[in-house]
């Protein structure tokens, strides 16, 4: 096995989901790493036992022929916590990638804790899997869980958060929020607004960390590079402290639920003259949803918003308000069929890159019938492979999900 480094790793982020439930479907909502510098501080405070659950899984007929000759693999899956419910299906996701695969995987809980972690790899080691799977709750612990890996001589795969040596499932977020930026700006230019006459929203959730608020922060300065009239500070300038940057962009604590969105956005509104045109862009659906609520309830229509995750919530915006205009998503609901790919090239001692990165789209009302169909919040064409991670079709396996752009 050879791992390969793309490049110097960039810095780690966490998406909690939510669950769905009329379609069993997991959407991105929240970067969430305050549990990863919560948890790291309180790694020597008690812990919670270690949870395992065990889900076997029978081959499904390939989608193409390519995928017939894949073998069964044993997998261990550790879950950064399943005591959020919201959280908990991610591994209801990743057992059925599994099936689907062919594979049979063993879940564990890592209770978004340092110490539990560190227990549970070496539980999953003793396990005797050919691959594992972990979802770390603070990058902290990273060279602890490496050790423990080598040691046993089990081939990882970090999911989120980066581990050690371990290939690394990433999402870009900075990239993914540049994107949806660019979109919103060519809506501004088109419609004459820029920072004369708009005020841009940038809507965070302060808890979270300032690197996990790269997306909404990065699409805030796709804009302020575009158009005139915004402040262009450096990313790592706007912090969770930051509120204005001045008379045409500030940002607002909004949380990740609606309500706190729409309290946040409320307060706001005080301070922004009602002849201004305003853009919000949220770090979740929810946290847009509650913005435009208690804009559309002062009134205040003359606006731009933009939503992260890909969620029922988000599709469903971007469906029927015409001033929900792009929403940006990295398909954590199929994250799964990804990560088997990666066991089964790891397994078979493919060459892996060091960072394989998630699949990553924006979605406007002119190309969201390329994803899904109408009124439909399962995915039905995922993008295609970059070159870099184009490995992942030669494992076979992505065909038997037969949803990857290009692969067949």
């Amino acid at each position: 096995m050879t791992i390969l480094r793309r490049h110097t790793p960039r810095h780690t982020v966490r998406y909690a989901l939510t669950v769905v439930a009329a379609g069993g479907v997991l959407a991105a909502a929240a970067c969430s790493s305050s549990s990863s510098s919560s948890s790291a501080a309180s790694a020597g405070s008690g812990t919670t036992s270690p949870t395992s659950t065990s889900t076997s899984a029978s081959a499904s007929a390939p989608a193409a022929s390519s995928a017939a000759a894949v073998k069964s693999l044993s997998l261990a899956y550790a879950n950064i916590t399943s005591a959020n419910p919201s959280l908990a299906g991610l591994a209801t996701l990743i057992s059925g990638a599994a099936k689907t695969a062919g594979d049979t995987v063993k879940l564990y809980d890592n209770n978004e804790d340092p110490n539990t972690a560190i227990s549970v790899a070496q539980l999953m080691v003793n396990a005797k899997p050919d691959v594992i799977l972990d979802w770390s709750p603070a990058p902290q612990i990273g060279t602890s869980l490496d050790t423990i890996f080598s040691r046993g001589k089990v081939p990882c795969v970090a999911v989120d958060i980066q581990i050690g040596s371990c290939p690394w499932f990433y999402l870009d977020d900075a990239g993914l929020g540049t994107s949806a930026g660019q979109v919103l700006a060519a809506d501004m230019k088109a419609k004459g607004w820029n920072g004369s006459n708009t005020t841009f929203v940038i809507a965070q959730n302060a808890l979270v960390g300032d690197q996990n608020n790269a997306l909404e922060r990065s699409g805030y300065l796709a804009v302020a590079h575009a158009l005139p009239g915004f402040p262009t500070p450096a990313l790592t300038g706007i912090t969770a402290t930051t509120t204005v940057l001045s008379a045409s962009a500030v940002q607002i604590n909004t949380g990740d639920e609606v309500d706190t969105a729409y309290t946040a956005m409320k307060n706001e509104l005080q301070d922004i003259p009602a002849g201004r045109h305003i853009v919000v862009y949220g770090i979740t659906d929810e946290s847009t949803l509650g913005a435009w609520r208690a804009l559309s309830g002062a009134g205040r229509t003359d606006v731009l918003l933009a939503g992260n995750g890909g969620d029922a919530t988000g599709l469903a915006q971007l469906r029927t308000t015409p001033q929900w205009v792009v929403e940006s998503s990295p398909f954590v609901p199929e994250w799964g069929e990804y990560l088997m790919a990666m066991a089964h090239a790891l397994a078979d001692g493919m060459t892996v890159p060091a960072e394989t990165d998630a699949p990553l789209a924006v979605f406007t009302k002119a190309n969201l019938s390329q994803y899904y169909a109408p009124g439909s919040t399962t995915v039905k064409k995922l993008p295609a492979l970059s070159a870099a991670d184009e490995y992942l079709a030669k494992t076979g396996v992505l065909q038997k999900f037969g949803n990857v752009t290009g692969v067949s």
